[in-house]
């Protein structure tokens, strides 16, 4: 069964450009990184990282939701475990942002990695005075897998309560001012059976949500050698 706790000291702020978490996560840790942005211009420019010693800190963009107002929340899962415990920079860049946040998780027990870490995924929006909800691609969601999920809104701090059975965390919720900016994350190690994470109370403000399921069972192997059909075609043949 995976666990997942948080890594580090959130930051969310004001600041532009670049947000950052430094902590120290161990081998074979999958890390996946809950980012929020305001007022970038080109969200595609937003980039996950981290500078641990194995060189291998690179990531996947899991879901994006873009929501009101230029605002922008995004989930990103690493490549790779990591090999080296050591201290680490993980880091958010969002080129032209006016304040952002970063939330850094650690998973253990994964034997997958990246992409094919994920099993499901979604994301969300909407008006003020409702419930922040996520549908998830390929529901309903495995008992026995572990999920992330979090809400940017325009209330400083969020303000909204976690799914039910989910832990928020950090808490309380985090948000900024100037502009007035919201971010709640939250987690579940196991348990989750719905298609739909709804979140425990409505946001006073219009919201953006993500969710992600990871997927706890074992990775594919694939001999080689082994024969086996080549797909479209007739006959038999080893495909490598």
């Amino acid at each position: 069964m995976a666990a997942v706790t948080l890594l580090g000291t959130p930051q969310v702020d004001t600041n532009t450009g670049t947000h950052t978490i430094t902590a120290t996560p161990a081998v074979a840790d999958l890390i996946v990184v809950v980012g929020q942005y305001r007022g970038t211009g080109d969200m595609d420019a937003v980039k996950c990282s981290d500078n641990n010693s194995d060189a291998r800190g690179s990531y996947d963009r899991v879901v994006r939701q873009i929501g009101p107002t230029n605002g922008d929340i995004t989930v990103w899962v690493r490549k790779q475990f990591v090999n080296s415990a050591t201290s680490t920079v993980f880091t958010l860049t969002g080129p032209g942002s006016t304040g952002g946040g970063i939330v850094v998780f650690k998973v253990t027990g994964m034997a997958r990695s990246g992409w094919a870490a994920v099993r499901c995924y979604g994301g969300g929006t909407g008006a003020a005075a409702a419930s922040p909800a996520v549908q998830l691609t390929y529901g309903p969601a495995l008992t026995a897998n572990a999920m992330i999920g979090g809400v940017y809104n325009e209330t400083n701090p969020a303000g909204v309560t976690p799914p039910a059975s989910w832990t928020e965390d950090p808490t309380p919720d985090l948000g900024y001012i100037t502009p007035t900016t919201g971010f709640e994350t939250a987690r579940r190690g196991s348990g989750e059976t719905g298609s739909t994470i709804t979140w425990g109370s409505t946001s006073a403000t219009i919201w953006s949500a993500v969710a992600i399921e990871l997927d706890i069972s074992a990775a594919l192997f694939r001999d080689p050698f082994a024969f086996e059909p080549i797909p479209f075609m007739t006959g038999i043949g080893r495909s490598l």
